[in-house]
């Protein structure tokens, strides 16, 4: 069996690959810049460093939400001749962090009250009916970059005119207080919870996000947070 990993090589996918190793006869590390999708009557073309991809068993795509739209063409292309654990919208849904939280929402998950606002005009009506404190965000991003906490309305407007300087519609969110602001990280495969952990925020900071201080700790997940860990992960789109 032979997988292609398919990423911007970071430690995480370098780390998975060598895992691989153990399951697969071949491991191949393909770099996500260096594809290209071409479309032709009647055809979709991946093309690999100029020239045709290798055959692949599975393809497993992973990298940033900058790269969304090439995921998710690479992927709408094979997925169905080749194994791919991740479905094409889920690289439209999961890198957005709105249209994850409204396809919960439409699924009957549990989701905090949550707006979105297209302009700051509408953000600035917007904060003027919430209860205080909110957290305000970009639909896009990781490791916690540009989400941010306000305590009253005026500091909400402060971070308001901070956040317009992205020129990208905001996120305006309830703040849901956790114990020693936390959150839980499980990681799923198909039906599985194969890990999990809690992340605890650094002192004087909101954010769990390891790259912003935070630590990680043992966690059992409960019977609940299992099912909703799974539930979560296909509605999105992702075996893994």
């Amino acid at each position: 069996m032979k997988i292609g990993i398919i990423s911007l090589g970071g430690k995480s996918s370098l780390e998975l690959a060598k895992a691989c190793k153990k399951y697969f006869g071949s491991v191949g590390i393909l770099n996500l810049k260096d594809f290209k999708v071409k479309l032709t009557e009647g055809k979709i073309n991946v093309h690999y460093e100029g020239g045709d991809l290798e055959e692949y068993d599975c393809l497993y795509v992973r990298g940033s939400f900058k790269y969304g739209l090439l995921q998710r063409a690479i992927t709408r292309a094979l997925n169905k001749n080749i194994y791919m654990p991740i479905k094409p919208q889920a690289f439209t849904i999961g890198h957005d962090k709105f249209l994850t939280l409204l396809e919960l929402q439409k699924n009957k998950l549990s989701v905090p009250k949550t707006y979105y606002a297209g302009t700051t005009k509408t953000a600035k009506e917007i904060l003027k009916e919430v209860n205080y404190p909110i957290i305000m965000k970009l639909q896009e991003g990781t490791h916690g970059k540009g989400v941010m906490i306000a305590e009253t309305l005026k500091s909400a407007k402060t971070v308001l005119d901070l956040l317009e300087g992205f020129k990208k519609p905001y996120i305006i969110q309830e703040f849901v207080p956790t114990e020693g602001t936390s959150d839980i990280r499980a990681i799923v495969c198909g039906n599985k919870v194969l890990a999990s952990y809690k992340r605890v925020a650094a002192e004087d900071e909101i954010r769990t996000n390891i790259h912003s201080g935070g630590k990680r700790e043992k966690h059992e997940l409960s019977k609940e947070e299992e099912k909703l860990a799974i539930a979560s992960a296909k509605i999105v789109g992702c075996e893994i």
